[in-house]
């Protein structure tokens, strides 16, 4: 008998972030978490499948939903939430951000050299939305609420004002249910 295709897709997301499968490109999770930074910048698609959220995007059509199938599997699989913490732990570093359980610390000197998510109308911005909805819906709301804390209070205190209003609106309101686009 044949899965709902809630539950199937659900399954495919949990086979992927244990690393039994691959992606429709032939990489595992293992090959995104030791991307190197240049391809973490260029490649547009690893996002939606390393964070997976609750809607669909027009930038990778064949991007996991975290549905609540999805969700339960998480709550119920430590080893999923390691595997989804991995993940955040390898964009934080490139974010110029570090992580201590649920708490988020700069890795450095907070300047877009180090923090590309700074710079003006930057892709990374949307990338930010997307991996705290998604670590909010499937790994540790806290740690959701930390990343935003500390974007928010850095892009609002950052002199040169690269980041948009509607951009530190869609942080502060991440965990709200609306369209997200990347």
């Amino acid at each position: 008998m044949e899965l709902p295709e809630q539950q199937r897709d659900a399954q495919l997301t949990v086979k992927f972030f244990r690393g039994e499968i691959a992606d429709a490109r032939g990489n595992t999770i293992d090959t995104y978490q030791q991307y190197a930074d240049i391809w973490l910048e260029h490649d547009h698609k690893y996002i939606q499948l390393l964070f997976p959220i609750d809607t669909g995007t027009r930038f990778n059509r064949h991007a996991p939903l975290a549905n609540e199938f999805t969700v339960a599997a998480f709550a119920a699989d430590p080893a999923l939430k390691a595997g989804h913490l991995k993940s955040l732990d390898r964009l934080l570093a490139y974010y110029g951000m570090r992580r201590e359980d649920s708490q988020v610390f700069a890795a450095g000197e907070i300047i877009p050299k180090n923090c590309p998510w700074l710079k003006w109308h930057d892709h990374n911005q949307l990338r930010l939305t997307r991996i705290m909805r998604s670590i909010w819906l499937l790994t540790d709301r806290a740690l959701a609420y930390a990343i935003r804390d500390f974007i928010l209070h850095h892009a609002r205190h950052y002199e040169s004002g690269e980041v948009r209003a509607i951009t530190l609106s869609h942080w502060a309101n991440f965990d709200q249910n609306e369209t997200m686009e990347h």
